[in-house]
């Protein structure tokens, strides 16, 4: 291909303070031949790594940092895989044909010409790789049954698709357990253990519960699910090498042959004979992607550091195509003072507090603007980020949530549990005006808010924004609450509030592929020998994420294509 002839200079140009480049072919020099080069450790580029070396190939994975994992090891864990065993064991009406119609629905047009194909590819093979990797690894999943897509209103929605990882003794995996990411907070409790129950708040753990899971390092959610897929790599001897971060892919005779990697100040070449597979994550981090293309308000990720567009700035620099590079998963999220990790802001995304009872969010001006109880995308996108074009900005940044005493008795607030002391980043007062005050928002405005709010509430109603209006909007409520699991007055002091900030899961945007994951050029044409999976292909839905579990869904999917297709030597 033209391209790689082109671009076979620009891999190799020199870069300013360049580390020292190991030369010879030997791979006690350094380097390393391969048949797949996995770059980056979440759940796709595992599930990949482990596919191809179950058809005879040599794999390794290559991980910038410290820890594997990546986005996947902090999230809850929701895979979202359509028509599964246990909804029809469970007698839960679902098929082919309306997973790919809510697809195509939720995505409002296919905005590249590929989505279809991605799409029907993600809804054809989502069952057959989660059975390969059942049987072949120690991962496990189960199904939410309970839990709606997110938009039930739409063609072909359904309950059960969206499916998390078994709890896994991470203890188990010795040394290497060391090897998996972990947030400020780990995640003990599996969503399975609440929606078995019938709804998000109907379990809550006993201290003795969660000590003990401490003990033994039991983890829920994308950290199972990383540990478990970690073990298999171990188990097959499949090579991991952290501390080794991807600075430019080798093109030989217009095929993509390998990654150079830094280490320890050394440029190490990874040769790579049948591909090599990105999985780098989003360009969460990438301060000069944002400033270019994200042109709304935005304070953060709720994503590691790591994920700072490796991939991405590689597969442009050979002149591939990205789409969707201004867009993300948008979450409203706290930001508690202080709180960093690994050297840059926390945000820990607010979902349940918005949708239970005793809570509204408001702007400045002390107006709700939106129904707080919309999937967190849905609210920032049409409410959060909703431009006043006579005022010439955005009237709902920044945003408050306000709750009172009531709520604060029953329910948690960004970790902080009933009960446990009030922490010094929420805003409590005894009445309205002081809160209001107290806050920096407008005292007049809150109390009318409040006022015109309980008065509906107490009816289980909301009249102006129909908060609640859906199955899915309930789930997250209280489902003991009554008259409705959403919708409560706010009439109890102390009151309390909390600035909330634009944050996001994960960008959106990134290198353009196909139904095998395999990357496009400009013309449309797959590029030999490379692959991406997870937030560094671009999304095939634009704006909104379509339900719980698209994110990971997607990447474990085509993790499993990418080496599927890479195994077979097809082109």
């Amino acid at each position: 291909m033209n391209w790689g002839v082109a671009m076979n200079n620009v891999v190799f140009a020199s870069m300013a303070h360049e580390p020292e480049r190991v030369s010879g072919d030997e791979e006690d020099a350094g380097d390393l031949v391969v048949d797949l080069a996995v770059v980056g450790s979440g759940g796709g580029g595992l599930a990949a790594a482990i596919v191809a070396h179950d058809h005879g190939l040599r794999a390794v994975v290559l991980e910038r940092a410290d820890t594997l994992g990546g986005g996947t090891a902090l999230a809850t864990g929701g895979h979202w895989f359509p028509n599964n065993q246990q909804q029809q064991a469970a007698g839960i009406a679902d098929s082919r044909e309306a997973a790919l119609a809510h697809l195509l629905a939720t995505a409002r047009g296919e905005h590249i010409p590929e989505s279809r194909e991605i799409a029907e590819a993600y809804v054809d093979h989502c069952i057959e790789a989660v059975q390969y990797l059942e049987a072949h690894t120690p991962l496990r999943f189960e199904a939410l049954l309970n839990f709606p897509d997110y938009r039930a209103r739409l063609p072909g929605a359904s309950r059960g698709r969206t499916m998390v990882p078994a709890l896994f003794p991470v203890r188990s995996l010795g040394e290497a357990a060391s090897w998996i990411r972990r947030g400020p907070v780990t995640q003990r409790v599996s969503l399975k253990e609440a929606d078995e129950r019938g709804g998000s708040t109907r379990f809550q753990p006993s201290p003795e519960l969660l000590a003990q899971r401490e003990r033994d390092d039991v983890r829920a959610g994308g950290g199972a699910s990383i540990a478990a897929l970690l073990k298999a790599c171990l188990d097959r001897g499949i090579e991991i090498r952290r501390r080794h971060r991807a600075q430019r892919l080798v093109v030989e005779d217009g095929r993509v042959a390998g990654v150079e990697v830094e280490h320890d100040g050394r440029i190490i070449r990874i040769g790579a004979r049948r591909g090599v597979l990105l999985s780098t994550g989003g360009a969460d981090w990438d301060a000069v992607n944002t400033r270019r293309n994200v042109q709304r308000p935005y304070d953060g990720p709720a994503t590691p550091p790591a994920n700072a567009g490796d991939g991405h700035r590689m597969g442009m620099v050979l002149g591939l195509p990205v789409a969707l590079m201004h867009d993300a998963s948008w979450t409203p999220a706290f930001q508690l003072p202080g709180e960093r990790y690994e050297g840059g802001l926390y945000f820990r995304p607010c979902l349940r507090e918005r949708n239970l009872p005793h809570t509204i969010v408001i702007n400045r001006a002390g107006q709700r603007f939106g129904n707080e109880s919309l999937p967190y995308n849905d609210f920032v996108n049409s409410a959060v980020h909703a431009w006043d074009g006579d005022a010439y900005t955005y009237p709902n940044v920044p945003m408050f949530l306000v709750l009172d005493s009531q709520y604060r008795a029953r329910y948690p607030i960004a970790g902080i549990r009933p009960g446990e002391p009030d922490p010094a980043w929420l805003t409590a007062a005894t009445s309205l005006p002081e809160l209001a005050s107290r806050l920096g928002i407008d005292g007049p405005g809150l109390a009318a808010t409040v006022a015109c709010f309980n008065a509906s509430a107490r009816q289980g109603e909301d009249p102006v924004f129909h908060r609640g209006g859906d199955e899915y909007q309930r789930y997250y409520g209280d489902v003991d609450h009554r008259p409705h699991p959403n919708l409560g007055p706010l009439d109890t002091p102390p009151y309390y509030g909390v600035q909330l900030h634009v944050s996001a899961y994960g960008s959106k945007g990134g290198l353009i592929t196909d139904g095998v994951a395999r990357v496009i050029d400009q013309v449309g044409h797959p590029v030999p020998g490379l692959y991406a999976v997870g937030n560094v292909a671009a999304s095939f839905q634009h704006n909104i994420g379509y339900t719980g579990g698209g994110v990971l869904g997607r990447a474990l999917v085509f993790g499993y294509l990418a080496a599927t297709h890479l195994a077979s030597g097809a082109s």
